[in-house]
């Protein structure tokens, strides 16, 4: 079985991660460079309302563009959505770099076009979190599918390290009056969304399970066969009609798209905004939500956004010595990822690495509390027991963020993309990415006032929210690394699709269906999942 077409595709698909990271990862940096200060004319006093304004507007501009993409992801397909989310993006970026055209004396109007460029560029990236991760789940196997998740999230790190960095090379680069110093950062956005473009028109299949849904059995199974044979993908439907020549999941995929064409021929006659509540599917709905929830509200954005800020805070008050440190908080948040893809990921799951992570960053949260109250209350003095709480406010930051990266990063976009039944995946992971943007909105535009009004009291109340998801995880998620999309999802979490009871189990070389309570015993040499497909027919 070659691999090389599923992970050029999945990487392709990972442009959007690069979005992703690179615009949280360098806007923080920017707004602390002097020049951004000097073209928009920003002054002290007014600098927390326009930092607040500049990130919030980007992730309102997320919120709406996965609202935006459901539809276009639901009825289009996944390809034509992602190349959808290159454009929009795209266009975001050209907007931002045309408020330096505009006169020095139009401050206001440079500001309106870069924050429409902002909310452009947000768009496009809401749309990729939505469709990127979906994607990915649908062209993989099983046993591929958390390895992928977790480059995904490799690709946002690096994005952001290359943010983080790059706004430090650029200060370094550039005179404080040169307009330089601050675009080239802005403009290096273009590169992921050229990639997904260019990418996207002609190289991308589309997704075999969304094909499937649209009743393009055939064309789902040539895509898959492509996908996973690359050169040898001249495999006809009999071929996955046979159990001796085609591999146990293989035979898992087929029945999946046989459940989603099922579940598409179902939907027509259903309102899919009722059947989110279906009791078992509003089970995984409110799991999906709370989880994105905690993650956002854990305080890792407040990190990625106001790093420097909160660098300068804890002492390092030259703006090249909190880039660097930024830049280093970056390389610890790709360590996090490369870690978790390449070891963590293989060796326990979904639930113990998420436990870890939020009693971890609980902790540091709490240290590094306790620190910047002892740092404030020093005003500033530059004394050695500063300079020591300092530098273990620092590193809890570090802390903090390598634990984020091996549990609740990678682990909640995986949860979302996976865990929902067919007929209904798509819009689940609308209401589940939205209510993330939505949290991460709020999170902006609070955490500057927080540390301008709160203080140290700002990390204590992020330390509560890891407490709490420690406990809630523990009690509440459920274990779903490795599990097969379609029945074996469902025997998860127990559900019921339309009256099918989808407990499934393997038992002597049996496939047992419960049926209305009604156990049917078929011999797995004799299943034919193409046999079932033409029989509904």
């Amino acid at each position: 079985m070659s691999t090389r077409n599923v992970y050029q595709s999945a990487g392709i698909a990972s442009s959007t991660a690069w979005m992703f990271g690179y615009g949280t990862g360098y806007i923080g940096g920017i707004l602390v460079l002097p020049s951004f200060s000097h073209h928009f004319h920003l002054h002290p006093h007014d600098r927390a309302g326009v930092q607040s304004l500049i990130i919030s507007i980007w992730l309102l501009g997320a919120f709406f563009g996965v609202l935006c993409a459901q539809p276009v992801c639901a009825r289009l397909g996944r390809r034509r959505c992602l190349v959808v989310c290159a454009a929009i993006y795209t266009a975001g970026v050209v907007f931002q770099l045309l408020s330096v055209t505009e006169p020095e004396s139009s401050v206001t109007v440079n500001l309106i076009i870069f924050e429409l460029g902002r909310l452009l560029s947000g768009a496009g990236v809401g749309v990729g979190t939505l469709v990127a991760p979906l994607y990915i789940t649908e062209i993989s196997l099983p046993w591929q599918r958390g390895m992928l998740h977790a480059s995904w999230q490799v690709a946002m790190q690096i994005a952001a390290l290359v943010g983080f960095w790059g706004t430090y090379v650029s200060n370094g680069l550039f005179p404080d009056t040169s307009d330089w110093q601050w675009t080239v950062p802005v403009l290096l956005q273009v590169l992921p969304g050229i990639i997904l473009l260019v990418g996207g028109i002609a190289l991308l299949p589309e997704s075999p399970i969304w094909l499937a849904e649209q009743q393009q059995v055939e064309t789902a199974i040539k895509t898959h066969a492509w996908l996973h044979h690359g050169d040898n993908h001249d495999i006809t439907a009999a071929t996955y009609s046979s159990p001796d020549a085609t591999s146990q999941e293989e035979v898992v995929f087929y029945r999946s798209i046989s459940d989603r064409k099922q579940h598409a021929t179902s939907s027509k006659q259903q309102n899919h905004l009722r059947a989110l509540f279906r009791p078992l599917v509003r089970k995984r709905l409110v799991r999906g939500i709370v989880l994105m929830a905690l993650m956002t509200l854990s305080g890792t954005n407040a990190l990625n956004f106001f790093a420097p800020v909160i660098f300068m805070s804890a002492g390092f008050t030259a703006t090249g010595a909190s880039l660097l440190l930024t830049g280093l908080f970056g390389l610890v948040k790709l360590a996090a990822a490369l870690s978790f893809m390449l070891y963590f990921v293989r060796v326990r799951g979904h639930r113990f690495w998420i436990s870890v992570s939020a009693a971890a960053c609980a902790a540091s949260l709490l240290v590094l509390a306790f620190c910047v109250k002892t740092f404030e209350h020093r005003s500033g003095k530059v004394e050695p027991a500063s300079i020591t709480y300092g530098a273990t406010a620092c590193l809890m930051v570090f802390v903090f963020a390598f634990f984020f990266g091996i549990g609740h990063g990678p682990i909640a976009w995986s949860f979302c993309a996976e865990v929902f039944p067919a007929d209904v995946s798509t819009l689940c992971c609308t209401v589940t990415t939205c209510s993330q943007w939505l949290f991460q909105t709020v999170n902006a535009v609070a955490t500057p006032f927080l540390l301008a009004g709160a203080g140290w009291r700002t990390w204590l109340l992020f330390s509560a929210v890891n407490a709490i998801t420690l406990g809630w995880c523990y009690v509440y998620l459920p274990e779903t690394r490795g599990v097969a999309l379609g029945r074996a999802m469902d025997e998860v979490f127990k559900d019921e699709l339309g009256g099918l009871s989808s407990r499934v189990a393997a038992k002597a070389g049996r496939v047992v269906v419960v049926v209305q309570d009604e156990e049917r015993a078929i011999p797995t040499e004799e299943t034919s999942l193409l046999a079932e497909d033409r029989s509904e027919r």
